[in-house]
């Protein structure tokens, strides 16, 4: 595999994060000599309805060359227009793509996604062209503002969910440096940790100051748009923190409601209207998402009374045609008539018994999660739980969790949707703020180790030169899952003897549910990559030619380096994890 340098300090002149989200991606930057003065671009313009934003739509439109067109609200609006016109075919629009890679164990470069037609494209270049876009539009924002700022000033970051797995951070790595990024440039940082650190200074100061005494814990719950993501903490005497409990959650984020909630407006008009509405009036049908995503945050939300729904003349017309009778004839027929009321002439009343069906399996999900955490024997001193991400901006989610978890103080920051982004912009000038974190698996390599009778196979036994009685295929151990690993910490491997090795030697890395699983067989491993290691022949040829490959578990991505001990030569290496063989 390709090597690349790791830096273990940098000193750009600023740092850049993106929020890649599943329904929004933003970004903001600080620089280094005022690293919390954290800068986002101005509003985002959605032009299907008055929804402002601080950031914007994660869509990709491709024209009819497969080329990229365009990113965000702009690319929506662009679709929308050619779809109304009939002219968008072969235009290719990408919407909240993100989840493809949450839980995906079959993740390759070669894995697809489908448009909002259903049609298949390979998810690396959209990925890709989103992120490309992105940095683009950073650095035109900053040079508007700071003349003569270059990419190698720029330190950039880029956030994605604790509970990934190596496939999906590597992924987006790889879509990252494809867009143009330089590896050493470029960070992965964990979502609910980044928004933790940046809570911590904009909190009321009573509240701060509780969360920076030695020996207290928190729990971060991050409830985006795809994911929910959970992560405790507790603060180091130093006060660096240290994480308590493996990153946990699901796909339980506010994506789930809008299905939902598309999916009564499809019972009460029906599937084939609901179709030709986001076929030929895609301008319509994303003002319906836009306004849905307005009322989720109001605060009658809180008050749980009705919703009125705005329902575009084009899904009336598309309805009627479709049914054969008028509107009001079409929601009393339909398995929602004795409580939704269809108010001429582009009002659909739906009562709070309704609405709530929308949220409470998202919000129970997370809120079940949660307190099934708080039972933890090493998590039950944590007192305070912190609510950050898009979805929090939902008052009737702010009222579930305070009801349910009334014996803890809840924080909800001011603007929690941004709560992750501007935190990854902090943490970028000081990642080693999260001093250690827990691993989530057992991990280690395929390897030869003396036959134990008492532990291994007969079938796995076999003799080597000499008579050495080895035992092969065994799970060689480098960390236990729920152990706890220092940022930085490095588990070593030494080579073999000058004679075994040749111009490039494989390691296969495994990971592990089992704490201390005896062969790669096991039936809770699982093979996650490979590590390929190339020598010069100057190396092979030294008479003193010997290597030490070490592993770093502690930062947000798996890390690997090789040093040759006489020369004290140190590259790092990339895990090959998402290859198909």
């Amino acid at each position: 595999m390709a090597e690349n340098q790791r830096p273990e300090k940098h000193n750009y002149l600023l740092v850049a994060a993106f929020d890649f989200g599943t329904t929004y991606s933003g970004y903001a930057f600080s620089f280094r000599d005022d690293p919390t003065q954290v800068r986002v671009n101005s509003y985002w313009t959605s032009g299907v309805s008055q929804l402002m934003s601080l950031k914007t739509s994660t869509s990709v439109l491709l024209n009819q060359a497969g080329e990229f067109h365009s990113f965000g609200f702009e690319a929506e609006t662009a679709y929308a227009d050619l779809a109304e016109d009939g002219e968008h075919g072969g235009w290719r629009l990408f919407r909240r793509f993100k989840m493809m890679l949450h839980n995906n164990t079959q993740l390759n470069r070669d894995s697809t996604i489908e448009d909002i037609q259903g049609n298949p494209e390979p998810a690396l270049p959209i990925f890709t062209h989103a992120i490309h876009y992105l940095r683009q539009h950073v650095l035109d924002f900053i040079n508007k503002s700071s003349a003569g700022v270059t990419e190698a000033d720029v330190f950039y970051v880029i956030t994605v969910p604790a509970i990934w797995d190596v496939r999906a951070k590597q992924f987006m790595r790889e879509a990252a440096e494809n867009a143009g990024i330089p590896a050493a440039q470029l960070k992965l940082v964990l979502e609910p940790e980044v928004a933790s650190i940046w809570c911590e200074g904009e909190l009321e100061a009573a509240v701060t100051r509780d969360l920076q005494q030695p020996g207290v814990k928190y729990m971060v719950v991050d409830i985006g748009g795809g994911t929910v993501d959970v992560s405790v903490h507790e603060r180091n005497d130093n006060g660096t923190l240290k994480e308590i409990h493996k990153a946990s959650g699901g796909a339980w984020g506010g994506t789930e409601v809008d299905k939902l909630y598309l999916q009564t407006l499809a019972d009460i008009f029906g599937e084939e209207s609901m179709r030709r509405l986001r076929d030929e009036m895609m301008m319509d049908f994303l003002a319906i998402l836009a306004d849905f995503e307005i009322k989720k945050r109001s605060p009658d939300m809180r008050t749980r009374g009705l919703m009125m729904i705005k329902i575009p003349a084009s899904l009336r017309e598309f309805c009627e045609e479709v049914k054969g009778k008028k509107m009001a004839d079409v929601v009393k027929d339909s398995v929602y008539g004795e409580s939704v009321v269809y108010k001429s002439p582009d009002k659909l009343r739906v009562p709070w018994d309704i609405v709530k069906t929308w949220f409470d399996k998202s919000v129970d999900n997370t809120k079940n999660h949660v307190k099934h955490l708080l039972e933890k024997p090493n998590i039950r001193g944590v007192e305070t739980i912190i609510l950050v991400g898009g979805f929090v901006e939902s008052t009737y989610v702010q009222e579930r969790f305070r009801e349910a978890l009334g014996d803890k103080r809840i924080i909800i920051p001011s603007e929690p949707g941004l709560a992750v982004l501007k935190g990854a912009v902090k943490f970028g000038h000081n990642p080693a703020v999260v001093a250690s974190r827990m691993m989530d698996y057992t991990y280690g390599v395929r390897g030869d180790l003396a036959f134990d009778p008492k532990k291994h196979k007969e079938e796995n036994k076999m003799v080597k030169n000499g008579g050495n009685v080895l035992a092969k295929d065994c799970f060689v151990k480098f960390c236990s899952i729920n152990q706890e690993v220092l940022f930085g910490q490095e588990f070593k491997r030494k080579s073999r003897g000058k004679s075994d090795i040749k111009k490039s030697s494989r390691l296969l890395i495994y990971r592990s549910r089992d704490s201390s699983p005896v062969t790669v067989s096991d039936s809770a491993c699982e093979k996650i990559g490979r590590l390929t290691i190339s020598y010069s022949e100057e190396d092979i040829e030294n008479d003193d030619f010997k290597i030490e490959t070490s592993f770093s578990f502690g930062d947000t991505e798996l890390l690997v380096k090789r040093m040759m001990l006489k020369s004290g030569k140190e590259v790092y290496l990339k895990i090959d994890c998402l290859g198909q063989a």
